[in-house]
């Protein structure tokens, strides 16, 4: 699922052009839904493997609040990990 996350997380598209740390992009993404309420989760599977899933929850108020949090952390996290010449995105 994290694969995927990170493989399609900017409009089906990868999300490695603007994200540094892609673990903390699936993290932010996923990590509520997986940890907190893996019954409220669907994973789509071709083959043994993961192609897509489902996240949901049943406190939505909680989860944006959570995730408001987690994202300003790993903004800042990004902001100070990238190179001079890029911007807290990860852009030029």
């Amino acid at each position: 699922m994290r694969r995927v996350c990170v493989a399609t997380g900017y409009m089906g598209d990868p999300i490695a052009w603007q994200w540094r740390d892609p673990e903390s992009f699936a993290d932010l993404f996923t990590a509520h839904y997986t940890d907190r309420e893996p019954e409220s989760s669907m994973v789509a599977e071709l083959d043994g493997r993961v192609v897509g899933y489902l996240l949901g929850c049943r406190d939505s108020a909680a989860v944006a609040s959570r995730a408001g949090m987690s994202l300003s952390c790993c903004m800042l996290m990004n902001q100070h990990s990238a190179p001079a010449s890029q911007s807290a995105t990860g852009m030029r």
